[in-house]
């Protein structure tokens, strides 16, 4: 499918290094199944003149011809952002459908020093994936996980499109600590509501007591994509993003797509929040 002019992009920021040609390669997959055109951001400040020029241009071309070789017909735009990394990377996505940035690793030292994959969660106006080096891009499902809050209604948006755009079913697993009542069970005239802009997904839902990072790390097995909600951040401070959003970066054993509450979603998801799914068997 050739994206119209109109349509929002895939924006994925790249750094120069394999961890982000990884990403690269994730977000080409992730437009081609969505039918719409990748942008490829660079942002960085560059006093070096010709040379720093030249450093973005091989950077950019590298990321370039990975999303190319896979994808030939894929609309490939690259956009090279002069600002610092956090801040350009948020304007390039200000209009995007999703963007996909990439986690260096999983080490304490990443944690504490900081990362752009986790400073972006949380500030995004749009959805963000985070990409590491280990992940797969193999996957026979797209899981949720949901909490019974208003927040519900921008996770199961997205994670409906993701599993629209993929053709994979998908599993909503709501998520309660062992000493919560969770509620009872999902009625089928409430799924068919949730998916009645995506007739052709496959859904399932789930309750399970426990830990969410738990939980949802060991339901993201083997998944496409483990998608989860965040409050938008107001202040620098990271833990603002919610914890559970934050291990999940580190955790979760498939890529990790964080949607924004704000986000808008369509009109028969809106009473989506408070979510009541079948216990697990």
């Amino acid at each position: 499918m050739t994206p119209s002019a109109t349509d929002a992009p895939v924006v994925v920021g790249v750094d120069g290094t394999p961890t982000g040609l990884h990403a690269v390669a994730w977000a080409a997959a992730e437009a081609a199944a969505r039918g719409c055109a990748l942008v490829i951001a660079h942002a960085a400040r560059y006093t070096g003149g010709e040379q720093g020029n030249r450093r973005a241009a091989g950077i950019l071309g590298r990321a370039r011809a990975i999303a190319r070789a896979e994808f030939p017909q894929l609309v490939v735009e690259t956009r090279l952002v002069d600002d610092d990394p956090l801040p350009g990377l948020l304007d390039a996505a200000e209009d995007a459908r999703l963007l996909v940035t990439g986690l260096m690793s999983g080490t304490i030292a990443d944690a504490v020093l900081g990362s752009l994959a986790l400073d972006v969660l949380g500030r995004a106006s749009c959805p963000v994936a985070v990409v590491r080096r280990p992940d797969r891009f193999e996957g026979t499902s797209v899981v949720a996980g949901v909490d019974g809050s208003r927040a519900d209604a921008a996770v199961v948006s997205a994670a409906f499109a993701a599993a629209s755009a993929h053709r994979l079913p998908l599993r909503l697993v709501h998520v309660g600590h062992r000493h919560d009542a969770l509620t009872g069970p999902v009625r089928d005239d409430e799924l068919a509501r949730w998916s009645g802009p995506y007739p052709g997904v496959e859904v399932s839902a789930e309750t399970v007591q426990g830990h969410p990072t738990e939980v949802l790390a060991e339901r993201s097995t083997g998944a496409r994509v483990l998608v989860v909600g965040t409050r938008r951040a107001h202040r620098p401070a990271r833990l603002l993003f919610g914890s559970t959003s934050r291990s999940l970066a580190w955790n979760s054993r498939c890529p990790l797509l964080v949607t924004p509450a704000v986000r808008s979603v369509p009109p028969n998801l809106e009473r989506v929040g408070g979510l009541a799914a079948r216990p697990r068997s």
